[in-house]
Formats: C-alpha cells, sequence, structure tokens
C-alpha cells in the first residue's frame, strides 16, 4: 500500500520499531510536508531486532521524503531514521528530494545501542538528492549517519552539517563492505568528544569504499579518519571547482607508515591531479604520491 503525507504531524508515538513510522515490505510512504517529531523507539527488546527508527524505520519497504521535517525523535539504533533489507533480503530504500533530518537522538540502552542519531543504513540503500541531515547526536557512533552491512548511501547534494557522536563520527561512519558515493554536497560543522573523525571515520575493509567527484567537500573543519588497512578515498572522477581543499586526512597511528594507500582512482591520473588537495593532518614528514601512498 501507498500512504502519502502532505502536512500534519504524527507525534508523542512509542514502539519498539519505528517510533513515528514503520514501513515494511510492499509498501511506500511518501512525504511531501509536515513532521515526524517527538517519537520514541525504546520499548522493551533487542538492539538486532527492535528499538530502531525512533522517527521512521523502513524495513523492506520504501520511503521518499519529498520536504518535511523528521525531528526530536530517539532511538536506540537510528534516532530519526533506521533502515534494513527485511528477513527475505528485500532492500529497503530511503530517498531524500529535500527536507530536514534533524535534532534526533540514538542512546545507549545497557551498554548497548547509540549508534546513528540521524540515520542508521544497514543492508539497505539511501539516496540524498537534497536537504540537510543535521543537529543529530549519539551517545557512541555517528552522530549523523551510521552506513554498515553493504548498505549503499548515495549524495548528490546537501548538508551533512553540525552533528555530534560520543565515541566516533560525528557526520558519517562507514563500515563493513559499505559504500558512501558523494557527487557534490557538504560534510561539515560535525564534532566528537574524541579523536576519531570529526566528519567522517572510515572502518574499511576489502570492499567498503568512500568515493568522491564533482563539488564533493568535507569542510577544513572536519577531517576523514582512516582507521584499517583498507581505509582509503576513492577519485571517481573530476572536481568541478577549485578550492584548495577538498578534504583533510587523519590517519590511524597503526598505519601512518610509508606505503599505505590512502587514495584510490577510477580513471588513471586522477591521484596525480589531485592529491595535493588533500593534506595529511597528523604528520609534517609523509606527503601523498602520485600513486596515492604515503612517502
Amino acid at each position: 500500500g501507498t500512504f502519502a503525507m502532505g502536512g500534519g504531524t504524527i507525534a508523542g508515538n512509542r514502539s519498539v520499531n519505528g517510533g513515528g513510522v514503520l514501513v515494511y515490505t510492499g509498501a511506500l510512504f511518501e512525504m511531501a510536508g509536515g513532521s515526524i517529531t517527538g517519537n520514541f523507539a525504546d520499548d522493551e527488546g533487542d538492539i538486532f531486532n527492535n528499538r530502531v527508527g525512533g522517527g521512521v524505520c523502513v524495513i523492506g519497504g520504501e520511503f521518499v521524503l519529498w520536504n518535511g521535517t523528521i525531528s526530536g525523535n530517539e532511538a536506540i539504533g537510528g534516532g530519526g531514521v533506521f533502515a534494513k533489507e527485511d528477513d527475505g533480503h528485500v532492500r529497503a530504500s530511503f530517498v531524500m528530494k529535500n527536507g530536514l533530518i534533524g535534532g534526533n537522538k540514538a542512546k545507549l540502552a545497557g551498554g548497548t545501542g547509540g549508534n546513528g542519531g540521524g540515520v542508521d543504513v544497514y543492508q539497505a540503500d539511501f539516496t540524498m538528492e537534497k536537504g540537510t541531515v543535521s543537529g543529530n547526536t549519539a551517545e557512541h557512533v555517528a552522530g549523523g549517519i551510521r552506513i554498515s552491512s553493504e548498505a549503499v548511501f548515495t549524495m548528490l547534494d546537501g548538508v551533512i552539517g553540525d552533528n555530534h557522536a560520543h565515541i566516533t563520527a560525528g557526520g558519517i561512519y562507514l563500515s563493513e563492505n559499505a559504500k558512501f558515493v558523494m557527487e557534490n554536497g557538504l560534510i561539515g560543522g560535525n564534532t566528537v568528544d574524541t579523536t576519531y573523525g570529526n566528519g567522517v571515520y572510515l572502518w574499511a575493509d576489502a570492499a567498503t569504499v568512500f568515493r568522491m567527484s564533482g563539488d564533493a567537500r568535507v569542510a577544513m573543519t572536519d577531517e576523514v579518519y582512516l582507521r584499517t588497512d583498507w581505509s582509503a578515498v576513492t577519485l571517481g572522477g573530476g572536481f568541478t571547482a577549485d578550492p584548495v581543499n577538498i578534504a583533510r586526512l587523519k590517519l590511524d597511528p597503526s598505519i601512518l607508515t610509508a606505503g599505505h594507500t590512502v587514495l584510490k582512482e577510477e580513471t588513471a591520473g586522477l591521484i596525480a591531479m589531485y592529491r595535493h588537495r588533500f593534506p595529511l593532518l597528523n604528520t609534517t614528514t609523509l606527503t601523498v604520491g602520485d600513486d596515492g601512498t604515503l612517502q
């Protein structure tokens, strides 16, 4: 079925999954205005199946945010939005055309959760065409957005900014074969209480991808924290503007050695053209060579 929301408010509700809205396999929720606010996903249940998606939870279904606000919601995982595949491996889809996902919170409960203050994407697809994800908080990981377990997040434009995490990744946390494709837009003004990634924290394995091109930027107030041997930024094409820097790179001390790859390219010559716009934050002796390795 399809539900179309053109205005009004969904507020003050509480559930184990999707405090405000739950969209399951075969269903479509389209939001063109109004607000989903002040809802809670925190009733009894284990963290792997319940207490996720304070505002919206999408399991195998589809949600399109044309406009409107998802704000002030709380959950153990995905304070504003949580998206995952269903038990039959039908992937959830969330498309953000515009609007705001802001002021949501992912909180710890019994030492678990606290991940994805604004958005938590798990084995699902999230496309951000425009809009803002801001002012969200996480008591553990990913103040703005957590992307994990083969999830794909595509950012075509918009702002991910002014989010905060207590432990890791003020803006974005990327791990477990997940992919973040950033063609335009800005990541900036995010903060974390530790040293682990104001902007982006890349806990990568061999199949994890953080790809930038076009007018994509990570503000100089933030940085991309490279945590593992596979952590690197992939250059997916040319950059349309001509700023001094595209993103600052901060390497975990365990990989801050000559020969480690920090930049990859999809077309030959991109690294040589743009490497000087990816300054290294925590070393004055190493530089990025034309092959993308530390030298």
